[in-house]
């Protein structure tokens, strides 16, 4: 079996591992997780803040800063007297304090199988910036008034070491949080020499080591690591991290060689040597017209790619003012093309062979849709977001919609807009404007070669509902988040599918004051479900609330309940402690309900605010980097167990990984 495709398959088995292991939180270093999805009735995953850059890091203390948004959305009312804390520590594998450590906090994974879990979940655009802050002379650092979430991670840098993530780090609502101690380690290391076919040196070759878990049509990972080989040939890598990685090689003249799946232990014994040998480079060029014209495009990206059984060349180029393209030090064979340009369909050929200078490539116009955005009175409105999103066959134009990622921001006087990217199909185009509520258009239908559609878009100011939120005793709740979304979309939250299905709900979220009050303005007027979350509760939904345009919805008091605590320790089969063992919780109803822990450095667990129902739970150690990548399932499997969560009360269950 090709690597390629072993490497797919194993892709496969860890999404689904991570899928479960991406989410949660842990409370003040002793392994204590806030659960990822707490509800009174069957739910599905929250999505989380977004992170803004900080305007100012104080570097006397090693704090940042973060103003908090909920879900990229600036969130109402939110407590002006709440300030929350997260310190922590990064340590080297002797314990000793790490000084000038770079850390990174983001809600979105910096490298490793947690980042290629968010590529299967078509996470393609980041949430929020990533934080940057240093360690001090201790080894400490802080971040301050980030928006609380269950389920951050921390990255850990430094030139001495391999850098090192910590997923399902919490923040809770108020106060400080503890991160649990980043451990530098010195990783791995691969050194070598560049040749040609004769075994003579290639000097100046460029080389870099991507992440093989992403794969995406650039090669370049988030946490690519780059160096250049010597005057004879030579190259060295330090501290490269555990898990599979692509190394490409490079140099002028030379055929651009792509080696896959190079595995690294993430540890100082592990020191491999390669020579990799480069053959002389060919071109491929051509020509970017219209198609049925002679008109020539100029700046299409010309991809050109080939896949062997243990290597693969890759180049590009961008096509200039006559449409002409050069794409140069290819190893020599047949490549598939791939071509994309703004408002035209993307094209594919394949067999192309190297040395051809006179390709074809005629690309098919795609179908430009214009409008306008109005008022109700019929005033332009002059700033509002486009969605494209493709319709599904219901009569109802937001009966099922999906995401296409290809929404542009406009800012016109008479409310004007175009858009171009549109292939065959059926449509609607999602307006959403500041002080109005989201707006669709008709549902309309591009047929083949179709040059324009021509749109009129009203936006109002929809609809409001309101609410208050109590504990079981009916004291108000404050602080908690309170999200609006389609009553019809089940599955908006699902961890997989949930970033490519939308509605024509408003999706909008507001904090409650300290009164416990929430007010949801400018919906659409549809049928709604809320979704309520807060650190220190289960997760509530509120089903089945119609707005209509003008009227003010009252959802009345809302109690939400305090759920069930689990709690244990997991064990290796020599009976020892797994530290900082992963621990996932799912209810067994079929609905998506899941919680997840780390352990801490005695291995154990505590998940609070469990909604009362029948649980599975198993556990796994931290398997990043693992020689064997289906490890962690054979250990959840081998530590299963089913018990029942009441409310109020605390279940302990301690496990046992098998091999």
């Amino acid at each position: 079996m090709k690597p390629l495709l072993v490497l797919l398959l194993v892709l496969a088995g860890l999404a689904a591992l991570f899928f479960a292991f991406r989410s949660g939180s842990k409370d003040q270093g002793t392994g204590v997780a806030v659960p990822t999805n707490t509800a009174a009735e069957p739910v599905k995953s929250p999505s989380g803040a977004k992170i803004e850059t900080p305007a100012q890091a104080e570097e006397a203390n090693r704090t940042v800063t973060s103003a908090p948004e909920v879900n990229g959305q600036p969130v109402d009312a939110a407590p002006a007297d709440r300030a929350t804390l997260l310190v922590g520590s990064v340590l080297d594998d002797q314990a000793r304090p790490v000084a000038n450590a770079t850390v990174k906090i983001s809600e979105n994974a910096f490298m490793g199988e947690e980042l290629a879990s968010e590529f299967f979940m078509g996470i393609d655009k980041p949430k929020g910036k990533a934080i940057s802050t240093t360690t001090d002379a201790a080894g400490q650092y802080r971040f301050k008034n980030l928006e609380p979430r269950r389920n951050y991670y921390i990255l850990a840098t430094h030139p001495d070491f391999s850098p090192t993530q910590e997923s399902n780090v919490g923040v809770r609502e108020e106060g400080e949080s503890r991160a649990p101690d980043a451990i530098l380690r010195q990783g791995s290391v691969l050194t070598g020499t560049v040749v040609d076919d004769s075994g003579n040196s290639v000097p100046g070759a460029e080389l870099h080591l991507d992440s093989a878990y992403v794969l995406t049509g650039d090669p370049k990972s988030p946490d690519r690591m780059s160096t250049k080989a010597d005057n004879t040939g030579h190259f060295e890598f330090k501290n490269v991290a555990g898990g599979p990685r692509n190394l490409t090689v490079s140099a002028p003249g030379y055929g651009t060689m792509i080696v896959s799946n190079v595995l690294f232990k993430g540890s100082s014994d592990d020191v491999q040597d390669k020579e990799v040998r480069l053959s002389p480079g060919f071109p491929l060029g051509g020509r970017v017209l219209v198609q049925g014209t002679n008109q020539p495009l100029k700046g299409a990206k010309v991809v050109a790619m080939t896949f062997n059984a243990t290597s693969s060349s890759r180049g590009e180029a961008i096509s200039g003012e006559d449409g002409s393209f050069l794409v140069e030090n290819l190893q020599q064979g047949s490549y598939m093309l791939q071509v994309e340009l703004d408002c035209y369909s993307q094209l594919r050929m394949n067999r192309v062979q190297v040395g051809d200078m006179n390709i074809p490539v005629e690309m098919r116009p795609r179908t430009a849709v214009s409008g306008r955005v109005v008022d109700g009175a019929g005033n332009p409105v002059r700033a509002f977001t486009v969605s494209p999103k493709r319709a599904g066959d219901g009569a109802d134009a937001a009966s099922f919609l999906e995401n296409l990622g290809l929404d542009e921001s406009f800012e016109s006087a008479d409310g004007s807009f175009t858009v171009c990217n549109f292939d065959k199909g059926t449509y609607v185009v999602a307006i959403e404007a500041p002080g109005y509520a989201t707006a669709l258009s008709e549902k309309f239908t591009v047929v083949e070669n179709q040059a324009t559609i021509n749109l009129t878009i009203r936006v109002n100011q929809g609809g409001t509902i309101r609410g208050k939120l109590v504990d079981p005793t009916g004291n108000p709740i404050k602080g908690a988040v309170v999200g609006s979304f389609d009553a019809g979309l089940d599955d908006i939250n699902d961890p997989l599918f949930g970033n490519l299905i939308s509605s024509g709900a408003t999706r909008r979220k507001v904090r409650t004051d300290r009164d416990g009050n929430f007010e949801l303005k400018m919906l659409a007027p549809t049928d709604y479900q809320l979704e309520i979350t807060h650190p220190s509760y289960t997760r509530t939904l509120v089903p089945s609330l119609r707005v209509i345009e003008g009227q003010v919805v009252n959802a009345g008091s809302i109690t939400m309940k305090g759920g069930g605590k689990v709690s244990g320790k997991v064990f290796d089969q020599a009976g020892q402690p797994v530290v900082r063992g992963m621990v996932h919780l799912a209810i067994t109803d079929g609905t998506i309900v899941t919680f997840d822990a780390r352990t801490d450095g005695e291995g154990r667990y505590f998940i609070d605010h469990v909604p009362a129902g029948n649980y599975q739970i198993s556990a796994s150690r931290n398997n990043a980097g693992a020689a064997d990548p289906f490890q962690a399932i054979a250990e959840q499997q081998a530590s299963t167990k089913q018990f029942n969560v009441i409310e109020g009360q605390e279940v302990t269950m301690d496990l046992t990984l098998g091999h």
